[in-house]
């Protein structure tokens, strides 16, 4: 069955420890849920589940969100750009596949990126030259492929 997807909202949102995993769970995670992992509450999901396409939903006052590990599965949402205060994004060691959106360079604050060991593949976008800010740029094992956008090791 599907993942509810009330789940992590008020009432709910003030929990410190969902597990999901080991079910037969199917569909997205909810953003209630990745709300929550944003602030930090632990969190298990089933294997294979998919980033929702209101990535925005989880709030624009979110710096930190760490999805790494979970078994997500399918492309990253464009409306990750919509995410204008994160400082620190870890989405590795998951089966997220297609390219990076360019949206991916709003994320203006951002200073820690880690991607690696996902699916992602094409090209870089070169819009990661918009993120000024970042200090840690990980997008090791993927199916990468193209020329690295001029200036990349400029950003300062």
């Amino acid at each position: 069955g599907l993942v509810p997807e009330g789940l992590g909202q008020p009432p709910q949102n003030h929990l410190s420890s969902v597990r999901l995993q080991d079910n037969d769970l199917c569909g997205y995670a909810p953003p209630g849920v990745l709300r929550i992992i944003g602030m930090g509450s632990q969190v298990l999901l089933p294997a294979g589940l998919c980033l929702p396409d209101e990535m925005g939903d989880l709030g624009d006052e979110l710096e930190y969100l760490d999805l790494s590990g979970m078994s997500l599965d399918g492309w990253l949402p464009p409306s990750i750009g919509t995410l204008i205060h994160l400082e620190e994004l870890y989405l590795h060691d998951n089966k997220l596949c297609g390219p990076i959106p360019d949206e991916i360079g709003a994320l203006l604050q951002l200073r820690q990126l880690n991607f690696s060991s996902c699916e992602f593949s094409g090209p870089l976008p070169s819009s990661l030259l918009d993120l000024g800010q970042l200090s840690v740029l990980d997008l090791s094992f993927n199916q990468l492929e193209g020329e690295i956008p001029d200036g990349l090791f400029k950003i300062e």
